[in-house]
Order: structure tokens, then C-alpha cells, then sequence
């Protein structure tokens, strides 16, 4: 079973597609929330970039 990450709401948005993003307490990231929904209205998931203090993660 997947783990759920505590996450925090904040005022920072996603630079790419403006979305807003919350604060993944575990992995002490910012993760954009933004979901990405089909052609038939059904969710399929979220935009999920991560960003570093509003400059994007890279491994």
C-alpha cells in the first residue's frame, strides 16, 4: 500500500503552468498540485513537478 506524504498548502505557485503547489513535509519539497484531467472530465492525476525554494528539482 502506497504512503501518504504529509503535505502543507502554501502560496507558491508552479512556474510552468501556474498551478498551485503544497509542501511534501517528507521529502521537504514543493510539489504542484495542479490536476490533469481527460477529455471526458475523469482526473488522471496531478501536474506533480517538484521545486527546490521555487526553482525546479533535479536529481
Amino acid at each position: 500500500m502506497p504512503r501518504k506524504h504529509k503535505t502543507l498548502p502554501t502560496g507558491f505557485k508552479c512556474p510552468e503552468c501556474d498551478g498551485k503547489c503544497v509542501y511534501n513535509v517528507d521529502l521537504g519539497l514543493f510539489v504542484c498540485a495542479r490536476p490533469l484531467i481527460t477529455a471526458d472530465g475523469q482526473i488522471k492525476g496531478s501536474c506533480g513537478k517538484f521545486y527546490l525554494d521555487k526553482t525546479k528539482y533535479k536529481q
